[in-house]
């Protein structure tokens, strides 16, 4: 079974874990871990006390960062099935409890601002009815919208994937269950409509 590679045609786009994304990210973690290691023995071993509290100290900092990027990374390697698929119903991310959200929820859709959450496919609920639909206070919300975080976001950084394709892919099928909506309401007035908004 092929398991990191993305798979697209005109209706859906497929994305799975990178396993050499993977490998690496795991090998900086070993290579973090052993230093660390390393920084505490040699501050029982020498008698330091500032080695010893300065490895104790990065170590507690380390791991709260390190354990969720490990499981993921793991996961990775393991993982057979797709992570995210974008198709005409919505988008689905089968990493999340609430794994799908569908295009009539969907207002807008955008990358990270920032160069850290670059790597972010951003939705904007269609409302804030829509958020409160899905158990969405209305204060956080607009403290979302506010920060330009989204209300729904989908982490692309792990996946083998073109950021800026996955985002024109997601807008156009996004647009396209628009028209059929119109099309839908308004009948054959709309044929000749090329669904860009």
């Amino acid at each position: 079974k092929k398991i990191n590679t993305t798979r697209e045609d005109s209706n859906h786009l497929v994305l799975y874990y990178s396993k050499p994304r993977a490998l690496v990210v795991l090998a900086v973690l070993a290579g973090c871990t052993l230093w660390l290691a390393y920084l505490i023995l040699a501050g029982i071993v020498a008698g330091q006390p500032v080695i010893l509290i300065a490895g104790v100290v990065s170590t507690v900092a380390f791991v709260p960062v390190v354990i969720p990027s490990l499981m993921q990374n793991l996961t990775a390697l393991q993982g057979p099935g797709p992570v995210v698929v974008i198709d005409e119903r919505g988008i689905t991310d089968n990493r999340k409890e609430e794994a799908f959200l569908g295009w009539e929820h969907i207002g807008a859709l955008k990358l990270g601002m920032t160069q850290k959450s670059r790597s972010y496919l951003i939705i904007d609920y269609r409302s804030a009815r829509v958020a409160q639909a899905r158990q969405q206070s209305k204060w956080f919300f607009w403290v979302r919208r506010f920060a330009t975080f989204g209300d729904w976001e989908v982490n692309l950084r792990p996946l083998r994937r073109n950021d800026d394709e996955v985002l024109r892919k997601a807008q156009r099928l996004h647009q396209q269950f628009i028209r059929r909506q119109v099309v839908h309401k308004n009948g054959p007035a709309t044929k000749g409509w090329s669904g860009s908004l």
